[in-house]
């Protein structure tokens, strides 16, 4: 069965006044069917830019995309704006990382939710509303009824993003893009979130493309994982591959990051040294050396070639060479080199 989402060596530059952004250099991943693939890095590694490039919605004024994005076969890149707009919601959703702000605070949530029916569908604005309602009683909002004719700002974050949630699902698209959808929540709320979008993923068989920093995330929804590093993949597999066998030091250091419930009391948490990559003048050989340990003269002025470790689990890391020194990592927090 062929990929629902094909994207093949995706380049996005920015222009601004300081010169031109690389933000995203050469990415190519899928997404197959009824599949949920994460790609997580930290601020500013070209996720939401991926997100958007796929959806169409990056500023054309300054922005330049190249490569492919396949959707059942069909360019994406090569559509018109029209042609996107019958994309976006009908065979792509997407959930803005922002509840208190992607609302419109002067329509009701109702008549919010209904947009999609009548613009898409040509449904009437009655029938419409009623379609809205039933949405946001499969999304968990209690009272829909009621609470369709209310705005915004009478809703929780956590109820908000629900709303969101029922808004991306209105045309039943096949693809859904969750931009980091449980930031600015509590851990309660994430979790009931995290539990919906599963629900309605195995209830319509729908992939998700999920994007979020936040690796405990992953573990809970993904099948497969991609890492983004200074716009660019460095490591991907299945989540068991990822959080079992890491291969890359920029993968090591997010897990280290993560919170241990056997941590010792008054202990702190890891932080990756250093800064991100400049990429308006991104470095000629891998984009992590200088904030890596285990940097090699190589690092320094070529790019690592990809490495595939089996069928799913590839990195690009000059430590998979035969030559290089062989470090291993554990789940101790230790990396030791052999």
């Amino acid at each position: 069965m062929s990929n629902l989402l094909d994207v093949t060596q995706l380049r996005v530059s920015f222009h601004t006044k300081y010169g031109i952004v690389q933000a995203i250099r050469d990415v190519s991943f899928h997404v197959g069917r009824k599949e949920v693939v994460a790609i997580v890095g930290e601020s500013g590694c070209g996720k939401s830019a991926t997100a958007q490039s796929i959806l169409g919605l990056l500023p054309k004024l300054n922005a330049t995309t190249s490569g492919y994005i396949l959707m059942e076969g069909k360019d994406l890149l090569s559509l018109s704006e029209k042609q996107m707009k019958e994309i976006r919601g009908s065979k792509i959703g997407m959930i803005f990382q922002d509840p208190m702000t992607s609302l419109n605070p002067t329509m009701t949530v109702g008549e919010q939710v209904a947009e999609a029916f009548v613009v898409h569908l040509g449904v009437s604005a009655k029938k419409a509303f009623q379609k809205a309602i039933e949405l946001l009683q499969i999304v968990g909002i209690p009272s829909p009824e009621a609470r369709a004719k209310q705005y915004p700002h009478q809703f929780s974050g956590g109820m908000r993003q629900r709303v969101l949630i029922a808004m991306a699902l209105a045309l039943q698209p096949d693809l859904l893009i969750a931009d980091e959808p449980t930031t600015a929540l509590d851990v309660t709320v994430q979790s009931q979130i995290l539990d919906l979008l599963k629900d309605l993923q195995n209830k319509r068989d729908m992939s998700i493309l999920l994007i979020t920093h936040d690796l405990g995330v992953v573990a809970n929804v993904a099948q497969r994982v991609i890492v983004m590093y200074a716009g660019e993949i460095v490591e991907s597999g299945t989540v068991e591959g990822i959080f079992t066998r890491p291969q890359h030091p920029y993968t090591w250091g997010l897990l280290e990051s993560l919170p241990r419930m056997d941590a010792k009391k008054g202990g702190t948490l890891k932080s990756i040294i250093g800064t991100p990559a400049d990429l308006l003048n991104p470095p000629i050989g891998c984009t992590f050396a200088p904030r890596c340990p285990y940097t090699m003269e190589i690092c320094e002025s070529t790019k690592p070639s990809e490495y595939s470790l089996s069928t799913d689990h590839k990195t690009s890391c000059w430590l998979q060479d035969d030559r290089a020194p062989k470090v291993s990592w554990t789940y101790e927090r230790t990396a030791t080199e052999q």
